[in-house]
């Protein structure tokens, strides 16, 4: 069970759905392994709470992932793409996680809960205000790539309209990256700053380390 990390958090539409888990039976296992990936900024505590919602629903995770790649918002920048390179290859990691779980007796594990609290000083920054999502009904052709593409679901086709439900959007560009005909209005030239500090930079914040893991 995983999630890419915003804002520092696991976006909230993740959490709403593991509370519609089912207890463990024979269907559905109890041991989990919660990863998360986050864009070269911070982890923050992303990877324990979601292990501790987990541990709510009474699953046992047994290992846990990190991976610190590109973040989808980095799309919006055309200079120093190279350095994107730089990022972990995700498909790394999880054949790495793969192995180490061929080799390991899954029913003598213990849960890791506690060792997911990494940064133990972690101060949580204040909530950023994302700009709103619009769409120019004029320029949609209702192809619904944005529908295809949206990993909440927050978009539908409504009367051969695309409607947009703000509620537990995650912001991570995906419709407005998507859209062939510019019918996606979002203005985050704002943050265009910020993101060229994240794609220069050379290593995350420094508590986040190790900044790619397989606990």
């Amino acid at each position: 069970v995983g999630s890419p990390v915003y804002a520092h958090t696991i976006p909230k539409i993740l959490f709403k759905f593991l509370d519609t888990l089912p207890e463990p039976d024979s269907i559905f296992s109890k041991y989990t392994i919660p990863f998360v990936s986050y864009g070269n900024v911070s982890s923050g505590t992303a990877l324990y709470n979601l292990a501790l919602k987990l541990k709510e629903k009474m699953r046992t995770s047994i290992m846990g992932l990190k991976i610190n790649t590109s973040h989808s918002l980095c799309q919006s920048l055309t200079e120093n793409q190279d350095n994107l390179n730089n990022f972990q290859k995700p498909i790394t990691l999880v054949q790495d996680l793969i192995n180490k779980l061929k080799n390991t007796n899954i029913q003598q594990c213990h849960d890791i809960t506690d060792y997911l609290l990494y940064q133990k000083n972690y101060k949580k920054p204040v909530e950023p205000k994302f700009p709103d999502i619009e769409i120019s009904h004029n320029r949609c052709k209702t192809c619904k790539k944005c529908i295809s593409v949206c990993p909440v679901n927050r978009l539908n086709a409504i009367n051969n309209k695309i409607v947009f439900q703000n509620t537990n959007c995650i912001h991570c560009g995906e419709c407005f990256f998507n859209c062939k005909f510019n019918a996606i209005e979002w203005d985050i030239t704002s943050y265009n700053s910020f993101l060229q500090k994240v794609i220069d930079s050379k290593e995350p914040l420094a508590e986040t380390k190790p900044y790619n893991a397989i606990y």
